[in-house]
């Protein structure tokens, strides 16, 4: 089985939550709490013969003036990440539960670069984001905010 994250972000009042909650109950309503922080919920779906479980990140509306999102980053058996969200110093991740080590950071819309130490070992781009060629000639992993 495969397991895939998809954070919903954008500014307060867009219809985020409601867009979250029309995908897992198959029915719009206009009735919804405003999120705060984020609410994670998760759905079982069939793409041709592959099981995949999605966690659904439904983060808090925010705008640029109140210093962008908080994007969660999750990934096991990480200990430190830097990217373009970190000035490109590195930040140490807290241990989870079950093994996981997580990082909130401060994001504004747009494109930012990430680089992911294991253990001790190479900085390398976080598994499963897309990759773009670095001014060094190595290649970084890419999120994008919009």
């Amino acid at each position: 089985m495969i397991q895939k994250k998809v954070c919903m972000v954008g500014v307060f009042g867009t219809g985020k939550t409601s867009l979250v909650y029309r995908y897992l109950h198959s029915r719009f309503t206009t009735k919804y709490h405003s999120t705060v922080g984020v609410k994670i919920d998760r759905k079982h779906v069939r793409v041709g013969e592959t099981d995949v479980n999605l966690l659904l990140w439904d983060v808090e509306g925010r705008t640029a003036e109140q210093g962008g999102w908080w994007l969660p980053l999750v990934y096991r058996m990480t200990r430190k990440m830097m990217g373009d969200l970190t000035a490109w110093q590195p930040r140490r991740l807290a241990r989870g539960s079950g093994g996981w080590y997580t990082v909130a950071l401060a994001a504004t819309p747009g494109s930012s670069q990430l680089m992911l130490r294991i253990d001790g070992g190479e900085w390398n781009p976080p598994p499963g984001l897309p990759t773009v060629r670095d001014e060094f000639g190595g290649t970084t992993g890419v999120v994008v905010i919009q």
